[in-house]
Parts: structure tokens; sequence; C-alpha cells
């Protein structure tokens, strides 16, 4: 068997291609696992920005009703004073 220099030159080519190929695909997936973990620590602080932001309408609601209630208070004070 004779091996020319294209010949070589060709498989030579075909080793760094495969190398090139499997470098890739292994940069490929830890950059999808990176960007994965990266998505769930984003959806998890949007489900806690989303719970305070529940809570904080239900304190101005709160909020509402003691302003309410103050102003209640007051004006049955300014009765009493009359």
């Amino acid at each position: 068997m004779n091996i020319t220099p294209e010949l070589m030159t060709a498989g030579a080519a075909v080793i760094v291609a495969i190398g090139t190929l499997i470098g890739t695909i292994f940069s490929n997936n830890k950059t999808l696992a990176l960007l994965s973990q990266r998505l769930d620590q984003i959806e998890r602080k949007v489900g806690e920005h989303n719970h305070l932001d529940g809570r904080m309408i239900a304190i101005e609601e709160q909020t509402k009703t003691l302003f309410n209630s103050v102003s209640e208070v007051k004006a049955e004070l300014k009765k009493q004073d009359k």
C-alpha cells in the first residue's frame, strides 16, 4: 500500500475536522448546561418576585383600610368636639 502525500494531508484534515467537531459538541453541551442553570435561577427569582408582588398588593389593601379607619376616627373626634 502506497501512501501519497495528498492522502496523508487528507487523512490529517479528516482527523483535525473530527477533533474540531468533538470539541465543538463538548463546548456546546457545556454552554447549554450553563444556560439551563442560569434559566433556572432566573425562573426562581421571578417566582420570588411574583410572590413579593402579591404580598405588596395585600399590604396596599390593608393600608387603604387603615387610612379609611383613621379618617373615620378623625371625623368622629371632630363630631365629639363640636
